[in-house]
């Protein structure tokens, strides 16, 4: 048996790919591949609620499963491992801020519990939803989406220009996750592979949109050919599926 690896991969749009959802092909190598001493989970910018039925019916052929860009991570057993949590004396505000920008939709988590921001009505002092907010102490994760594309990006780069010493912007599509300042899956993976003590070159990643590329560039990394061109220029490799992935690590490192 070799030195011990380590794969972590995105889940929406690399590990579960459309229309076919996560084939059982790929379960098969999943646990061919941990069954040779290997460590392998999931990594997505879901919030903990919103990832409920990836961790009820996948979690038993993961090693991890980390939320909310990799601020909130669990075990094969479901219990904590590890999580970062941002001051929540900024949530009211930036939230206020986010809903002035004009989202599609809003939503922040603290730890496992999430909350929806109703953009049906104004997102002021009173609103129930800032209310909520002002209860927290701490934040895990807001999710937000701006559209189009113009708007994006002006709305990204006000966040940045204003928050960007309290928050990461995690670009996904039109979406933003937004965890705690210093978060990213590059980071979170890096913090998993200490806790199973995985060597930096035994490392693998996969993913397929921007917030994916912070872990692809700092590990052996993967895309698929619907990958964006961050995740494109920072992978070693293009292949199909993770699969196939799976399948070159165990057979080529």
């Amino acid at each position: 048996m070799g030195r011990k690896k380590l794969f972590a991969t995105d889940f929406d749009g690399t590990l579960s790919q459309y229309p076919d959802g996560v084939r059982q092909d790929y379960l098969d190598m999943i646990e061919k591949f941990r069954a040779a001493g290997n460590v392998f989970g999931i990594i997505t910018g879901r919030t903990y609620s919103n990832a409920d039925y990836i961790i009820k019916d996948y979690l038993k052929y993961c090693d991890f499963i980390m939320c909310m860009t990799g601020a909130y991570a669990i075990g094969n057993d479901g219990e904590t491992l590890f999580e970062y949590r941002g001051d929540g004396a900024i949530l009211p505000e930036l939230l206020k801020t986010i809903a002035r920008l004009g989202t599609g939709y809003l939503y922040f988590a603290d730890g496992r519990e999430s909350f929806r921001i109703d953009l049906d009505k104004p997102v002021d002092d009173e609103h129930e939803g800032i209310v909520e907010a002002r209860r927290h102490a701490t934040f895990t994760q807001v999710n937000a989406c701006f559209d189009p594309e113009d708007h994006f990006r002006r709305c990204v780069d006000y966040l940045e220009k204003n928050y960007g010493d309290k928050i990461s912007i995690n670009i996904n599509g039109h979406c933003v996750d937004i965890p705690p300042y210093g978060v990213n899956k590059g980071m979170a993976v890096a913090r998993m592979a200490e806790y199973f003590g995985v060597a930096k070159e035994d490392i693998f990643t996969a993913g397929d949109n921007d917030n994916d590329a912070p872990m692809i560039s700092r590990f052996n990394g993967y895309t698929v050919p619907h990958g964006t061109d961050a995740c494109k220029s920072a992978a070693k490799k293009v292949l199909v599926n993770v699969g196939e992935m799976l399948a070159d690590v165990m057979e080529n490192y």
